[in-house]
């Protein structure tokens, strides 16, 4: 019965993603009347923050406390790389 519902949840998950990957394109073509910054800004904003943030909040229920353990240089310079990461996909949009 387990392999059943395995087998029904990979199917689901197969589905699921051909229907985020089939309507990925549709928001180009309200891109005539945006310029591309505005939808660069969203996709940075979303991937680079939001969903992070959100998933590490949720899964991770002491989170801020953990962060408040690790000493402020470590924190210094993995926040660094991350800014540097955020500019080059910035950079690599334009």
């Amino acid at each position: 019965m387990a392999s059943a519902s395995i087998s029904i949840l990979g199917a689901l998950v197969v589905v699921g993603g051909g229907f985020l990957s089939g309507s990925a394109a549709w928001p180009m073509k309200l891109m005539k009347r945006y310029q591309f910054e505005h939808w660069w800004f969203v996709a940075m904003l979303t991937g680079l923050i939001v969903v992070p943030w959100t998933v590490t909040l949720v899964c991770c229920p002491n989170a801020l406390r953990a962060y408040s353990s690790v000493p402020w240089k470590t924190l210094a310079t993995a926040n660094l790389w991350a800014t540097g990461w955020g500019i080059a996909n910035v950079l690599c949009g334009l």
